[in-house]
């Protein structure tokens, strides 16, 4: 130990050895043993010298399959420096990491001294289980990077190879420099600090890694780059302290005294240290929990079990039971007795009255309202139970209300609650007119949503009857409301008469006695609505006619160009093109660019495809048809096409090798969809018959009794189902729904994590998570499943997520991507403005919102669809057509949009010319008997209801004018309806969900005629119906007010605290540089300040813009002009922001 000491004194190391001040069982010990710190002071190079005569035990980064170029402290710093050092799973290398040996619960401290601003390069703690010796293959570790080139200070994860990202701080490129990790238990936590005193827990943080428990660890400093550009990072003020061992097992799952879980549950224990043996015991008892043993189990002894199993479950619990249970740990013969923990299992007994005695305690539990009374009376039960009676004397709505002490989550997949259930009787000289319930959510903005009964009430004279109500019927009645955070539940009648409630519950997917069919349904076939495809709507003016124009003459050319020639930052030549021409054997070289730019081509193909039904035009298409060649010659023998492995030669043995990362399914799936488009376009099959030979090859590859492999990146999913939809085989819809049932299946070799919602399988998935382009097309292929299998589990699962990301993640202009999660989600509520919100997430994401509203006719689903390609979409794009945007940031200090990106990753341009020229496919929808109007824009549409053709052509100056003619020509007269769907902003909701919501909610004077003759406005799930007969010419007429609307964001979205964004009509407004005073600091808006709306003809083609009056109090400045959010960008670069710092009235 002295000599140890000593060579640390010589090295600038101290490693101190402190006694332990506390016992090691029973509870978790906090125990400090031993305290290591290294201020890197004495010169040594590790690459050269090793760890000898240190204090530290090891280094990656010079063995077989790793990568450093220098783990050296000098210059009283240690800096670690690689190129392609990477900790990531599909990669060999593994970057440089100095470590230290653990297996105790530890903290682990230091400040980064100096940072390389190079692309992708960062570094900070790591903790790797020290087992992991075949580099980049089943790697388990815990890290804490300091990235301040790509957002700030990360939170990530390797979880056997499944690579997970946890959010970051937003910092960016002024990201604090002491970082922190310290592990209790099974907990990982991740903290940041301006000066290493006060600490902040990072987003995502704490890990829960119960699996790296009592495992060996590697703790220390490391570096990675991600790319063939050499970065450093470098590090000082290192510190470890180190625990002692913990002896008794530890509690994961369930939290002692937890209240409200479900009926079956796992319960989950940390080993204890050197255990080899636990044994469990469960029960409602305590006493006999905490007494029993295995001579004397008292019905609580579970069994013993051997030290790998860490998890028992328990099922069938009775609700509103307190349960509680012990875990003791067995250590050569002696036992360590646990802890007794207890939880509570969700009571869904809302409530049965029973447990009232009097009127009073009826009345101190459930308020009533209007001109009624509340009392007990007999309920449905016999002798002794009771039930609430409620009395209506007439006038207006009575009832009564009931506040849950705690939030209720009945979203959850945790409990799949379906519906509530209550039992229903009415007094016999009852006159009601109507019963209804009404939910209340008690988080921001308390949203209330009403739901009517929908049975004969008379009926209700003669016996009880059980009422179910689906709930998500109160998301229909009010979009807004949220279901997982519900904090009042109201029961209400009109007209006169009682009204008997007994036996409220909260209850999953049942099935009544003798019926097949369970209820309430996720998927109800009734609700389908069937798309009109863009073929049969033509755009004949307006913004979209404009854009459309713009991507047809400017934007097409542009892109194929590209194909042809480009060239990256670096300036190395990227040719499209050419690699499918020597992959035909036409030229000779090797391949050049991205390895997935084939995806490019067929994106651009599939663009073109859609022009030319838009406009023919001869010479694009006979070009296309020069290019399809290219690509039928390039194809295998066996149907295989990948030019990145056909070049320089054909490499059967690597294809397939690395689905999850290298793309290959990705390009089939764009080469499926481009086929598909062409062969609708154009008549021609050349294509399509290639795209069908290589899915046949896929289909024969994977599948039960093949390669089980998921797709990295997501798009043959729903490619194979367009195919299957076309062709009507079904291997292709097997095919589909085999990729998306293997994410997360615990059998499979290598999975990828979070990031490619590869970390649990698609039905148990709750949140968005990852890539979210993966993500939107993932959502999109299971949507297309769910409806055409009506798979409950699949439609379950595609809610919550939905709910999620609407509700938590999607930013105000409809964009999705946040700065916490690299091109993808962070965590709830992190929404900072400099953010990724890529294009193709937003297409993604309307994609995505498009088949959700096929499957149930909402119109919430219309609204986004609306929002986000208004704002996030049309920004990615120049007003001449040949520039883009990757990333859709809310706040900008100035950039300008790429000729073409620079890093060769092209899918936006790509993406953006085949939805652009697509556009009218949103328009409308139809069923049986009624024609859904889901998108405003000057257009001709031809739909068919039967064998009636219906043309109706829209006249309308919409997105600037919310005034909407639509002329209806029926071949022969008939009655039918016609839904206008009514948008959000017009309705006093920003957005479905409550992320965001309006300063103020006027009444909206909606107007609507039909031949001239007013129509009243009732607004039933976002729409207003007219149904009548309707005659060649009618005319109808609709009128949304368009005021300017402040918005303000969820007191949880704290990047938007104490500030305010403007809308009108869908558009995002922004304040940029060319209009305002140049010190982006003094933009501010006042609550009291009047804005005007102006048309303006000398902006891009013209616009409506926003100015304020001047001298406005509370701003320092001549009063701000906003612009439509699509329109930055154009003038130049300098500073936009779309959120501004907000003056209320009381600071006036």
């Amino acid at each position: 130990m002295s000599k140890l000491i000593a060579n640390a004194r010589v090295l600038g190391h101290c490693l101190l050895f402190l006694p332990c001040l506390g016992m090691c069982c029973g509870t978790p010990a906090s125990a400090q043993l031993t305290k290591f710190t290294d201020g890197f002071e004495e010169p040594h190079d590790f690459l050269v010298d090793g760890v000898v005569e240190t204090s530290w035990d090891g280094f990656l980064g010079s063995g077989e399959r790793e990568t450093a170029d220098r783990i050296e402290i000098s210059d009283g710093a240690l800096h670690l420096q690689s190129t392609n050092g990477r900790y990531q799973e599909g990669w060999n290398p593994l970057g440089p990491l100095l470590y230290k040996n653990v297996t105790t619960d530890f903290k682990a401290t230091v400040r980064i001294a100096d940072y390389e601003s190079v692309s992708f390069n960062n570094g900070g703690i790591m903790a790797r289980a020290a087992n992991d010796l075949d580099a980049g293959k089943g790697e388990d570790w815990i890290s804490l990077d300091y990235f301040p080139i790509y957002g700030g200070i990360y939170a990530r994860m390797a979880d056997d190879g499944r690579r997970a990202e946890k959010g970051s701080n937003g910092q960016g490129r002024d990201a604090d420099r002491f970082l922190q990790m310290e592990r209790k238990g099974n907990l990982f936590f991740l903290r940041y600090s301006n000066d290493g005193n006060k600490w902040q827990d990072l987003n995502g943080s704490p890990f829960q890694r119960s699996d790296l428990v009592n495992v060996p660890l590697q703790v220390g400093l490391f570096q990675a780059t991600y790319s063939n550009k050499q970065g450093q990072v470098s590090f000082d003020d290192f510190a470890l302290d180190l625990s002692a061992p913990v002896k008794v097992a530890r509690l994961v799952e369930p939290q002692d005294q937890s209240v409200g879980l479900p009926p079956n549950v796992a319960l989950q224990w940390i080993p204890g240290n050197e255990a080899t043996h636990h044994d469990l015991y469960f029960g409602p008892s305590r006493e006999d929990v905490s007494e029993a043993t295995p001579l004397s189990p008292r019905g609580a002894y579970r069994g013993r079990f051997a030290n790998e199993i860490v998890e028992q479950s328990v099922e069938g619990l009775e609700d509103g039971r307190v349960f509680y249970w012990r875990v003791d740990a067995l250590t050569d013969g002696v036992i360590t007795p646990g802890d007794v923990w207890s939880f509570t299992v969700y009571d869904r007994r809302l409530e049965n009255f029973d447990s009232l005695s009097t009127n009073h305690e009826l009345a101190s539990r459930w308020k009533s309202f209007g001109n009624g009374s509340i009392t007990l009376e007999n309920g449905r039960g016999g002798k002794g139970s009771k039930s609430l009676r409620l009395t209506h004397k007439g006038g207006g709505s009575a009832g009564a209300t009931v506040d849950f002490q705690q939030p209720q989550d009945w979203l959850s997949s945790t409990y799949n609650f379906r519906s509530i259930r209550m039992y229903l009787r009415s007094g016999s000289a009852s006159n009601l007119s109507r019963v209804w319930v009404a939910c209340e959510d008690g988080d921001w903005g308390m949203q209330r949503a009403e739901v009517s009964y929908p049975g004969d009430l008379s009926a209700l004279t003669d016996e009880w009857v059980r009422w179910d109500i689906d709930l998500r019927s109160f998301l229909r009645s009010n979009p807004t409301l949220r279901l997982d955070h519900i904090s009042k539940l109201t029961i209400g009648s009109d007209g006169v008469g009682e009204l008997l409630v007994d036996d409220l519950s909260v209850e999953y997917l049942s099935t009544s006695p003798g019926q097949q069919e369970s209820s309430p349904r996720y998927i109800n076939p009734s609700q389908f609505v069937d798309p009109v495809p863009f073929d049969r709507v033509t755009v004949m003016g307006g913004l979209w006619r404009e854009r459309m124009d713009v991507n047809r003459t400017v934007s097409l050319p542009h892109v194929w160009g590209r194909c042809e020639s480009s060239t990256k930052a670096n300036g190395e030549a990227s040719r499209r093109l050419d690699n499918f021409s020597k992959a035909a054997g036409q030229m000779k070289g090797g391949f050049t660019g991205t390895f997935f730019n084939d995806s490019d081509v067929y994106k651009i193909i599939e663009g073109t495809a859609n022009s030319l039904q838009n406009h023919p035009d001869p010479k694009l298409e006979a070009y296309t048809d020069r290019v399809i060649d290219l690509i039928a010659s390039a194809q295998w023998d066996d149907g295989y096409l990948f030019t990145f492995y056909s070049l320089p030669q054909r490499r059967p043995e690597v294809r397939w090798s690395n689905v999850g990362s290298m793309h290959e399914l990705y390009c089939a799936g764009h080469l499926i969809e481009a086929a598909i488009a062409y062969k609708q376009a154009t008549g021609k099959r050349k294509l399509l018959d290639v795209a069908i030979r290589f899915a046949d090859l896929i289909c024969e590859t994977f599948g039960p009794d093949d390669r089980k492999d998921a797709p990295g990146h997501q798009e043959i999913e729903l490619a194979l189902f367009r195919l299957f939809d076309l062709t009507g085989e079904r291997r292709y819809l097997t095919t589909a729904r085999f990729f998306i049932d293997q994410r997360g299946k615990a059998d499979r070799k290598h999975r990828y994590g979070t990031y490619s919602q590869d970390h649990k399988q698609f039905v148990e998935q709750e949140n968005g998570v990852g890539h979210s382009v993966r993500a939107g097309y993932l959502y999109c292929a299971a949507t297309d499943i769910a409806m055409r299998e009506q798979d409950e589990a699949y439609a379950n699962a595609l809610f919550r997520i939905w709910d999620n990301i609407t509700n938590r993640k999607t930013y105000l202009t409809g964009g999705i991507g946040q700065p916490g999660g690299p091109e993808g989600f962070a965590g709830d509520y992190e929404l900072g403005n400099g953010c990724y919100a890529e294009t193709c997430s937003g297409i993604a994401f309307a994609m995505w919102n498009h088949r959700l509203h096929l499957m149930t006719g909402e119109s919430k689903y219309a609204d986004l669809i609306e929002r986000t390609f208004y704002n996030n979409m049309l920004s990615a794009l120049s007003a001449e057509g040949d520039r883009h945007y990757y990333t859709n940031p809310l706040e900008t200090g100035g950039r300008e949009r790429w000729p073409w990106p620079g890093h060769d990753c092209a899918c936006c341009p790509s993406n953006l010319v085949r939805v652009i020229s697509s556009i009218s496919g949103y328009a409308y929808s139809q069923s049986e008997n009624t024609i859904r109007v889901n998108q405003y824009l000057a257009s001709r549409g031809e739909l068919l209801l039967g064998s009636n053709a219906i043309v109706l052509t829209q006249e309308t100056r919409y997105p600037w004018d919310g005034d909407i003619q639509i002329t209806v020509v029926p071949e022969q007269k008939a009655d039918f309806e016609i839904k206008l769907r009514i948008p959000g902003w017009a309705r006093n909701q920003p957005m479905p969900g409550n992320l965001y919501q309006y300063v103020d909610s006027p009444e909206l004077p909606i107007r609507l005629a039909v031949n001239g003759s007013p129509v009243p406005v009732e607004i039933h799930d976002g729409y207003v119906s007219v149904r009548r007969q309707w005659n060649k010419n009618d005319v109808i007429r609709l009128v949304l007010p368009m005021p300017i609307r402040r918005v303000v964001a969820h007191p949880r979205a704290t990047a938007d605290k104490g500030m305010v964004a403007v809308e009108r009509g869908p558009l995002v407004y922004c304040a940029e540089f060319k209009d305002n005073e140049s010190d982006a600091a003094q933009w501010k808006l006042s609550d009291t300040a009047k804005l005007k709306a102006n048309w303006s003809d000398d902006l891009l083609g013209g616009a409506i813009t926003l100015t304020e009056a001047d001298n406005v109090i509370g701003n320092q400045h001549d009063g701000l002009t906003l612009i439509p959010y699509y329109m930055y960008s154009n003038r130049g670069p300098g500073r936009m922001r779309v959120w501004l710092p907000r003056v209320t009235e009381s600071a006036n």
